[in-house]
């Protein structure tokens, strides 16, 4: 039963980054990616992926009261690879702001 609920919480972390790739691919069809981004877009990627990181976070599989599984590391990746490093940093003080506030420090 346990092993059945651990594999519907990686599938649904699975569909929110597929869903939030999708609507990224959308709204940067005409950007050229890999280019020079504005600095407006950079900030406004790198939010998104920090949210994108904490609804991975909470949609997390939780194994004991200090382990979790999820993807948030994989929004990090994508503000990397996308965005550069502003967005990364933008997305991994969000992430790690939000873990320590609702989660706080074990």
């Amino acid at each position: 039963m346990y092993d059945c609920y651990m594999m519907q919480g990686l599938f649904l972390n699975a569909c929110l980054l597929v869903s939030f790739l999708s609507v990224f691919n959308h709204f940067a069809k005409d950007k050229i990616v890999f280019g020079k981004l504005s600095l407006n877009y950079k900030i406004i990627f790198g939010i998104s992926a920090g949210f994108l990181g904490i609804v991975l976070m909470l949609c997390g599989v939780h194994i004991s009261a200090y382990s979790i599984i999820d993807f948030r590391y994989i929004a990090i990746l994508l503000a990397a690879l996308y965005g550069g490093f502003i967005p990364t940093m933008i997305a991994s003080a969000i992430i790690g702001v939000f873990r320590l506030v609702y989660w706080g420090i074990f």
